[in-house]
């Protein structure tokens, strides 16, 4: 709520609508006046708006949506790559427009959080400082030059929560709804928040004009408030929430709906309000629809206690974070911009994985997409955008990963093994040889560390899998400008590679098991990853969904094969 000087953060959450069917319209316009389905494996992982009014719904069957609409134009959505483009190219945008505003986090590929307080400040010095005016000139950049973009003192855009909460006139700020004067903490406070509403109408129109993706947006003291303020008037809408109407907005959501609390926690908060709740029926329901039985958060507050929560599998220190979240405290600041991700991996899952042949086509295709992404990602090229030179690295990784899950391990239970990257993988990618990088990584690494780790497991023989995952990491960026691979990789002893190496190898058990959605930008890339609740899978929060329906319908198969 706070940032290290004891003020009020004002943090602006944006969340593009309906993002993945919007990339498909942009590339394709004739998609954009026909219902528009995305799939993910034999799921409807999301759809477009005409969809929705026709009766098509998120997570259905493939064919319980062509049933629902026959017209339905259904596009495959397991290729990110266009989702990545078009958020990167967004995110980029947003950054340049606010240069100098340095929290800005992305939440998957269709979300934003921005904390405006600096900027947000700067203007109302300048604003309080400046003659009387029907207008003003917000700077969207806390040092010259400025660039600026005129705002109505008298109209304050759509919509505040409560409604008619805050007065569309800068100077009845001082007032209350009944005519009252009101402390100068809340007036000073509702003067940021009335500036940060025109600027989040500026960004948003901004994105829709150039970028033609509607958003809707929050405003608030918090990331968590911000949040949930934006899901109240949407599509192509906002809401700034009334800093003192913050409980009682609170407390009509849904425990499962307040951002980072995620399934399994929602689970045992419900059944300790109520424990006639089956959690995993509750589970199942969560995979097809919304929980039938709902426990809100005033609920919570009420019927239980913090030491409640502490006592219950949530453990004390989660349960101080559920409490403070609920009573709308959240200390959690925005991250820095990243211009490189910290990691960039590629997965795929299957039923069954049981031939050598299949595997080293999968490495191979998974390969070919990483090399890819560390292409477009991290390598600059001049000519490609107009200019004259030769290639070079943004960021270079240091280390290589594979990932397996096989049948006899089960769900959530990954094994992983990594080396230090070579520099003919840096090298292939530079030249743009990722043919013939792809079959060596596959061969020399990919291959090699799998078997390693199948020996290592004690499944060397009859091995079934049923997850790889490839990736990069230890990206380490050129500060100062662009250096060689050679710069990159030099000053450093053997110990310190293995060390990093080490590392690297420890992350795949650390993923708690009551929290499936952060705001931290991704340790997997730049991207904030999911965490399956049945298979403890991480992949991005679009897809998850999704893929825990696929678990529910090969839970369903099983049963139907155990009964024959």
């Amino acid at each position: 709520m706070t940032d290290k000087r004891g003020k009020e953060r004002i943090i602006i959450h944006i969340d593009y609508d309906c993002f993945y069917a919007s990339v498909w319209e942009n590339l394709r316009p004739e998609l954009r006046t026909v219902p528009l389905g995305i799939q993910q494996k034999s799921i409807l992982a999301t759809c477009n708006y005409i969809a929705r009014e026709r009766g098509v719904k998120k997570l259905q069957l493939i064919k319980d949506a062509k049933a629902a609409c026959p017209d339905l134009v259904i596009v495959n959505g397991e290729d990110l790559t266009p989702f990545r483009d078009a958020s990167r190219s967004i995110f980029n945008f947003i950054a340049g427009t606010l240069v100098g505003t340095n929290q800005m986090e992305r939440l998957g590929f269709d979300e934003i959080f921005i904390d405006v307080t600096a900027l947000v400040d700067h203007n109302l010095a300048l604003l309080l400082n400046s003659a009387p005016g029907d207008t003003f000139s917000f700077h969207l950049t806390l040092s010259p030059p400025h660039t600026t973009f005129p705002i109505n003192l008298h109209n304050l855009p759509p919509y505040t929560h409560p409604s008619d909460s805050i007065p569309p006139s800068f100077s009845s700020l001082s007032l209350d709804t009944s005519g009252q004067a009101q402390p100068p903490e809340t007036i000073r406070l509702l003067q940021r928040l009335y500036l940060a509403t025109h600027l989040a109408t500026h960004l948003r129109t901004l994105v829709k004009s150039t970028h033609n993706h509607t958003a809707s947006a929050g405003i608030s003291t918090s990331k968590t408030l911000a949040k949930l303020a934006g899901t109240i008037n949407k599509p192509d809408a906002q809401t700034v929430l009334h800093p003192t109407t913050t409980q009682a907005f609170l407390d009509k959501f849904e425990i499962g709906k307040i951002p980072g609390i995620g399934r399994k926690a929602a689970t045992i908060i419900r059944q300790l309000v109520n424990p006639l709740i089956e959690p995993e029926e509750q589970l199942h329901e969560e995979w097809f629809e919304d929980v039938k039985q709902k426990v809100t958060v005033l609920e919570v507050r009420t019927k239980l206690t913090q030491v409640d929560l502490a006592r219950s599998p949530l453990g004390g220190t989660e349960a101080a974070k559920v409490w403070a979240w609920i009573h709308g405290l959240d200390d959690q600041g925005v991250g820095a911009k990243k211009t490189v991700p910290s990691q960039i991996t590629v997965e795929d899952t299957f039923r069954s994985l049981t031939r050598a042949e299949a595997v080293m086509e999968v490495l191979d295709r998974l390969h070919s997409k990483m090399l890819s992404r560390m292409s477009s990602e991290l390598v600059e090229d001049p000519e490609a955008a107009g200019g004259v030179g030769k290639k070079r690295w943004i960021a270079v990784p240091k280390t290589y990963r594979l990932s397996i899950r096989t049948r006899k391990h089960g769900f959530g239970n990954r094994v992983s093994r990594s080396m230090p990257l070579p520099s003919w993988v840096l090298s292939g990618v530079i030249n743009g040889d990722n043919e013939g990088t792809v079959g060596r990584l596959s061969r020399e690494m990919g291959w090699n560390l799998m078997k390693r780790a199948l020996k290592e497991e004690g499944e060397e023989r009859g091995w079934d899998l049923q997850l790889v995952n490839v990736g990069v990491a230890g990206i380490e960026g050129a500060e100062g400008g662009r250096r060689t691979i050679g710069e990159f990789f030099g000053g450093k002893g053997k110990q310190t590679v293995r060390e990093e190496v080490a590392e690297v190898e420890e992350m795949d058990g650390e993923w708690e098991l009551w929290e499936e959605e952060c705001y931290v930008d991704g340790e997997e890339d730049e991207d904030v990853w999911g965490v399956c609740s049945v298979c403890g899978g991480r992949m991005l929060r679009f897809t998850l969904e999704a893929h825990a329906r696929f678990h529910a319908l090969e839970h369903s198969e099983g049963m139907d094969m155990d009964m024959a």
